[in-house]
């Protein structure tokens, strides 16, 4: 009889065991969710903050391309100006000659930093 309540009382006792097995797997896999859970929610800061300097690097971007039409068109205007013939004046000449050499460095800049 001894045997047999041994056996009993190991029965239960595996039983037992079984049940919080299962229970301590319910609670890690909820443990994994949250887990997961966090990591989506980090992920999503990221993408946020990639869609945000995004954001800025497309208006920058505009920026840049305008300013960089604006410094083309002077220049385009300053050759007008210099093979026209319209300007006489040596200094005023020089003048523009200067000028369009002063915007093209800045070109230059403005097309790097584009790339």
């Amino acid at each position: 009889m001894n045997q047999l309540e041994l056996l009993w009382e190991l029965e239960n006792k595996k039983t037992v065991l079984e049940k919080w097995i299962g229970e301590y797997n319910h609670i890690n896999n909820n443990k994994n969710i949250e887990d997961l859970s966090k990591s989506a929610i980090n992920l999503e800061k990221t993408l946020e903050e990639i869609e945000s300097n995004q954001t800025k690097n497309r208006v920058l971007l505009k920026k840049q391309d305008k300013l960089l039409m604006e410094y083309n068109y002077k220049i385009g205007e300053m050759r007008k100006e210099l093979y026209g013939g319209w300007i006489t004046d040596l200094k005023q000449l020089d003048y523009i000659n200067s000028e369009k050499e002063s915007l093209k460095p800045l070109i230059d800049n403005i097309e790097f930093s584009i790339l």
